[in-house]
């Protein structure tokens, strides 16, 4: 997916949502590269909106879920993780629950599949969206590539712009 169009399908979920909340979840694995670059995107994100922002590290993405699922202000969930798109290095993807059975496996290292709990969270009546970034690199103990931080500082660019503006209202 361009760049642009998920800038734009990013801007839609923040304005169809702007009065509810929307939480980010980073994921992803520190210790294996380019797989922590849901780790960092939202770490940087968190400087935004602190009490919208998270982290698989604070607490298993499971119970993030369903701590999320019982709160009725938040409407919609973005994950933003490392995933295995087919794509070259770097490549965005923003998936909903209706797409991401068809682009991403239900083979996990979560312990819950990320397409398992995007599926619960739609039933519940809340809109999941998942952003993966295609890895260059998942060498352990190794640095986030350049081309993957590169193209998670301009998703963290474009959702700090929507945040800040909905924060503002």
């Amino acid at each position: 997916m361009k760049d642009n169009v998920i800038k734009s399908a990013i801007a839609d979920i923040f304005n169809n949502h702007h009065k509810e909340s929307v939480v980010i979840v980073g994921l992803g694995n520190r210790d294996r590269s380019d797989d922590g670059i849901g780790i960092k995107a939202a770490e940087a994100l968190k400087q935004f909106s602190p009490e919208r922002v998270f982290t698989e590290e604070e607490k298993s993405v499971e119970s993030l879920v369903f701590d999320f699922i019982e709160n009725k202000e938040i409407k919609a969930i973005i994950f933003i993780d490392a995933a295995d798109l087919g794509g070259l290095p770097g490549e965005t993807e923003l998936f909903s629950a209706s797409d991401i059975d068809k682009f991403v496996p239900t083979f996990s290292t979560h312990k819950v599949p990320i397409t398992v709990l995007m599926n619960i969270i739609a039933k519940r009546g809340m809109d999941p969206y998942f952003i993966g970034i295609q890895p260059e690199t998942l060498k352990f103990m190794g640095s986030i590539s350049s081309v993957c931080a590169e193209s998670a500082d301009s998703i963290i660019k474009f959702i700090s712009q929507n945040i800040k503006i909905i924060d503002s209202e």
